[in-house]
């Protein structure tokens, strides 16, 4: 990705007002996740009244990152959008974002209404709720089950028992946890835990503000997409927007780097899994992550030095364990 953005600006030096070499440079810029490079050239091709998906993708997320929330509520519905149902929740939390609740209410509401879209939808409206404190709002629609399967996923139990905790139903959200996942928790999932059955404070962190909610959009839709194999290169797009929009998304992060890894982008896998701070509860993942894309890049060395490393901070997670042990037996280090 980083040799085709190259080749394709020094080509567009050449003929600068080439739309079919601007748009691949805005995608090969978008692939690599550098968007304030891509928007010069979306703005080119939207200003050349060129319909481009990937224009449009980038200039959304410039427009969400800066703020730009009127800008986004603007802009017409047509065949140069990004897709009804991605558009349709971006206005949606456009409209928060200009503190216009009534309206995004309405706006999640008639969205909901698209055959396949209910569940969704309404994940959103109650996360948009909770992000300006109505929790009982929130928690009535995940409740009510309203949320279909994004309130079943990792995410949406963790997002769920936040806006109990804010409710001070602990209890509940310790049952919706354990009955969620039985034993398989992580280090996320154990700090949640621990800090639920202590009474201890917790914060609504999933969606706290309008621009997380736009970036909560295209990584749910990331996710999808994901789901129904659309393609990782194109859901790539999506998780990169996400992971702009908000650099501390874990679960972006972690999605971004299985896509690069799964393209055979190694290095680009490997420096996004390595973008995790110790400190943070996903870093077991994204080390077990970045040893298995050195692994596949022919780095076996690497690999078993950072889960050797693991192993020492994280040494009571089984799977560094077994992990380590596999690529051991692969290299027939049967001793080790």
């Amino acid at each position: 990705y980083a040799e085709a953005a190259r080749y394709y600006t020094e080509a567009l030096s050449h003929d600068p007002t080439n739309a079919e070499l601007m748009e691949s440079g805005t995608l090969s810029l978008l692939s690599l996740g550098d968007v304030e490079k891509a928007v010069p050239l979306a703005r080119a091709l939207e200003e050349k009244n060129h319909r481009s998906q990937v224009a449009r993708l980038v200039l959304t997320a410039d427009m969400a990152k800066r703020g730009d929330y009127e800008g986004l509520l603007e802009r017409g519905d047509d065949a140069t959008g990004i897709g009804p149902w991605v558009d349709g929740l971006v206005k949606a939390w456009a409209h928060m974002g200009v503190g216009d609740v009534t309206s995004a209410m309405a706006a999640f509401d008639t969205l909901g209404e698209e055959p396949g879209m209910q569940g969704l939808v309404m994940y959103h409206k109650a996360l948009a709720l909770a992000s300006v404190g109505d929790y009982e709002g929130a928690a009535d629609i995940f409740g009510e089950g309203l949320v279909g399967a994004a309130g079943q996923t990792r995410r949406g139990v963790m997002a769920h028992a936040e806006i109990l905790a804010q409710l001070d139903r602990q209890d509940e959200a310790l049952t919706l946890i354990r009955t969620s996942f039985g034993t398989g928790t992580d280090p996320e999932l154990d700090m949640l835990t621990a800090a639920l059955a202590a009474g201890e404070p917790v914060p609504f962190t999933h969606v706290p503000d309008p621009l997380a909610g736009m970036a909560e959009v295209f990584y749910t839709f990331a996710a999808v997409l994901k789901n129904e194999n659309t393609g990782d290169y194109y859901v790539l797009l999506y998780s990169r927007v996400a992971r702009y929009l908000r650099p501390d998304h874990m679960d972006a992060l972690l999605l971004t780097a299985e896509l690069l890894e799964n393209l055979g982008q190694y290095q680009l896998a490997i420096d996004e899994f390595a973008a995790v701070p110790a400190d943070n509860p996903t870093y077991h993942a994204a080390e077990l992550g970045r040893a298995g894309a050195l692994r596949r890049s022919g780095k076996d060395d690497q690999a078993i030095e950072v889960l050797t490393q693991l192993a020492r901070s994280h040494g009571d997670l089984a799977v560094v364990h077994s992990t380590l042990g596999d690529l051991l037996r692969g290299r027939e280090d049967w001793a080790g």
